[in-house]
């Protein structure tokens, strides 16, 4: 869905597997980058927290975080977040 930019769907459906507590870093990740897709930058970051707060070692928030970081001209946050990757394991 998220690569169809049907973000809304993508969202409506990553929130009920959220609520199921299904695959959580995952989910709020694929979340995450759907309400990135529609601008909602807040709700993004929002949830690229909470994917890392439920495993602190999901490379791919960090970088996606990163990412968001510097499409918001926050170079310093976002070199402080991707240098967090060095030491996690290649799981992306």
């Amino acid at each position: 869905m998220y690569k169809l930019n049907e973000y809304t769907k993508a969202i409506t459906d990553l929130t009920k597997s959220i609520a199921q507590a299904f695959n959580l870093p995952l989910s709020y990740t694929l979340r995450a980058m759907a309400f990135y897709g529609q601008a909602y930058n807040d709700s993004a970051m929002l949830d690229y927290n909470a994917a890392i707060d439920a495993d602190n070692s999901f490379a791919k928030a960090y970088y996606n975080r990163g990412i968001l970081k510097a499409a918001l001209l926050d170079f310093d946050g976002a070199i402080a977040i991707t240098t967090r990757l060095l030491p996690l394991p290649a799981k992306i």
